[in-house]
């Protein structure tokens, strides 16, 4: 698969996640806010992290990965996506679970 489909098609597939995750996490919200239910509410805070780690994949992963090689970087930025990207969600995701904890 060509550099250009390959960035077409993990566009498409970022952009579906991200509209289905945005009306999961808030019907879950709503919900638990309704039920009255903590966990209910905090899994869709967690949902709304998964909407925000997609865009920091699309970002960091899909978009700077995908450029080709200049004067700086002479074998390309496909390495960007396993190493930065990985770190700068496993961060947001940690920070996420201690917010989740600290609300119960």
């Amino acid at each position: 698969m060509k550099s250009e489909e390959r960035l077409s098609v993990a566009y498409r597939i970022s952009k579906v996640s991200i509209i289905l995750n945005v009306l999961l996490s808030g019907v879950k919200i709503i919900i638990g806010i309704i039920a009255g239910s903590g966990a209910l509410v905090a899994d869709g805070f967690h949902s709304v992290s998964d909407v925000i780690t997609t865009v920091m994949a699309m970002v960091g992963g899909v978009y700077i990965s995908g450029q080709k090689s200049d004067d700086d970087h002479q074998y390309g930025h496909e390495k960007y996506e396993p190493v930065m990207g990985g770190k700068l969600m496993a961060t947001f995701l940690f920070a996420t679970g201690l917010l989740i904890a600290s609300m119960q």
